[in-house]
């Protein structure tokens, strides 16, 4: 198989581009009171990816979406900072249909783009960039809109009673510290990892089932049709496996690059219960400071309070932690319980293939 041969779809690149840009104006005129400053970085945004889409830049088309989510992340950091709100409350008084919008769609667009550099630099690795298996970039995007849906979608349910499980987790959930924050930023990028990694799982299926009909029709030209395959649909680890088990070069080292994403997004539930920990710890100085200064100066009500908040903070970011750890992880056992079938299924279909190709031989 040739390599210059693997390309990638790239008609959704100009549809998402032009989605987002009318999302991203229409963003801009609901922000119209925002500050001079954000409306000259949104319209920066705005106009390097209409450059990208009258020059067909890739670059601009990228560089437009990733600024376009950085200042949605602003506004929403801005809401928390200067108006002392939690998450749940910057979103609720913000602007949720736009944000839902620009978020999903700058997210599908990086996707996409990274996708098309990955497919190019394996084409020609010589003469095109290093591209990414993982679309970090999009990721992030993909965790941001995650986020806002479900706070819009759960904010009447937060802050509600705590003597019940499910209580308690709602109302940690609401928390305004920033360790709160960081937490539930960081379990939603886990999430959007996950996403993605599904994503790619089930492109990985639809290419299973197009090369299991395509070589059951034609098992001698089976190099033949993993070079169409991957041409007119890009790398799949589907086509990666098949050619590997019928001996043929068929994307060269792609499980590295899908050992390295996969690291990656187990590495980041993992960090869950530490970032917990590290508000146990805060949270216990902070109670231990109050008591000693009630302590000294007699134990007032406002200094029971504030070591009581102490023990509030301990406990909330420490469960944040470990039940978005457990989310994360379990869904991630769930997916890959289904690569690990899909790629036992690659195998039988390549087996199968080569049982054929002897009885034709023979």
């Amino acid at each position: 198989m040739t390599a210059s041969r693997i390309v990638a779809p790239g008609g959704r690149v100009w549809a998402y581009g032009v989605s987002l840009l009318i999302a991203w104006l229409g963003y801009l005129v609901f922000s119209a009171g925002s500050g001079r400053a954000f409306l000259l970085c949104g319209g920066v945004s705005a106009l390097m990816l209409i450059y990208g889409l009258l020059r067909k830049m890739e670059n601009g088309l990228y560089a437009g979406a990733c600024l376009a989510v950085f200042l949605v992340a602003v506004a929403l950091g801005r809401a928390v900072s200067q108006e002392a709100k939690s998450l749940a409350g910057a979103v609720s008084a913000g602007l949720i249909g736009p944000d839902l919008l620009v978020t999903f769609l700058a997210s599908r667009l990086l996707a996409s783009l990274e996708a098309r550099r990955f497919a190019a630099f394996y084409a020609r690795p010589l003469e095109s960039k290093v591209g990414r298996f993982l679309a970090l970039p999009g990721a992030a995007a993909l965790a941001l809109f995650l986020l806002i849906a479900f706070y819009a979608l759960a904010a009447p349910s937060l802050g509600g009673a705590r003597n019940a499980p499910a209580g308690v987790i709602l109302a940690a959930l609401a928390g305004a510290s920033w360790i709160h924050a960081s937490l539930i930023l960081l379990f939603f990028l886990s999430l959007a990892l996950i996403v993605e990694a599904s994503l790619r799982h089930w492109r990985d299926r639809f290419a299973l089932d197009r090369l299991r009909m395509s070589l059951s029709n034609d098992p001698v030209r089976a190099a033949e049709r993993l070079s169409e395959e991957v041409a007119r649909f890009g790398p799949s680890r589907a086509a990666h496996l098949i050619g590997r088990e019928l001996g043929i070069e068929c994307l060269p080292h792609y499980e590295g690059f899908f050992d390295a994403s996969r690291r990656f997004a187990r590495s980041v539930p993992a960090l869950l219960p530490l970032l917990g920990f590290f508000g146990t710890v805060i949270g216990l100085s902070i109670t231990m400071f109050e008591l000693e200064k009630g302590m000294g100066g007699g134990l007032s009500a406002g200094r029971v309070a504030g070591a009581l908040s102490g023990l509030g903070l301990k406990f909330e970011t420490t469960l944040l932690g470990l039940f978005g750890s457990f989310i994360a992880l379990a869904l991630l056992d769930v997916l890959e319980h289904g690569e690990a079938e899909c790629a036992a299924a690659c195998r039988v279909v390549a087996n199968a293939c080569k049982t054929r190709l002897a009885s034709v031989s023979s």
